[in-house]
């Protein structure tokens, strides 16, 4: 998929894409690994929040950023998800204990094959193309994505262009607190 990210084969609509859907969807894929390496999930997210943006493309992006969060934060840690307004962008950010990464780290994040922890490839797990794959597919939705470190939390983030969300799909959306863990 990231080769044809790449080379603009892969397809993508550009719709009005409501983000706490999205988080929700993306978060039911990885709560059950979530649940049992104790992490609890903090959110913040903005109702009736929309971005402009490929919902498939969006939900993998998210998915990912929420995957590498549950693999990679300690046992019995914390997950903080939020999405924002900020002037005519949502920012959705993912941020997790991450005892160890540096800001050289952070700088190679979005590097293909880049691990810092070069036994999880051995083992067969994460092939260190996820976040390069994520960062082509926040560029074809015409977004930015990068990464910080502090205080030993690392900070994966998104900026994508906000849009209003239909009155029909902000009247369905769920509220916000079923979202707390």
């Amino acid at each position: 998929m990231l080769a044809r990210a790449e080379g603009g084969e892969l397809a993508h609509d550009a719709a009005a894409v409501d983000l706490a859907e999205t988080l929700r969807c993306a978060w039911r894929l990885v709560e059950e690994a979530a649940r049992a390496r104790r992490l609890q999930a903090h959110w913040s997210v903005t109702d009736g929040l929309a971005a402009r943006a490929d919902e498939e493309l969006l939900r993998m992006v998210a998915g990912n950023l929420l995957e590498n969060a549950a693999a990679y934060a300690p046992p019995g840690s914390n997950i903080h998800i939020s999405a924002a307004a900020e002037g005519d962008a949502v920012c959705l950010s993912v941020t997790n204990d991450a005892p160890g990464i540096t800001e050289h780290d952070v700088d190679h994040l979005f590097d293909r094959f880049w691990r810092k922890d070069r036994s999880r490839a051995e083992a067969g797990l994460h092939a260190g193309l996820g976040l390069s794959l994520c960062r082509r597919l926040v560029q074809l939705m015409d977004g930015t994505i990068g990464a910080s470190t502090s205080h030993g939390r690392l900070t994966l983030w998104l900026r994508l262009a906000r849009v209003r969300l239909s009155a029909a799909a902000a009247a369905t959306a769920e509220p916000q607190r079923g979202l707390a863990r």
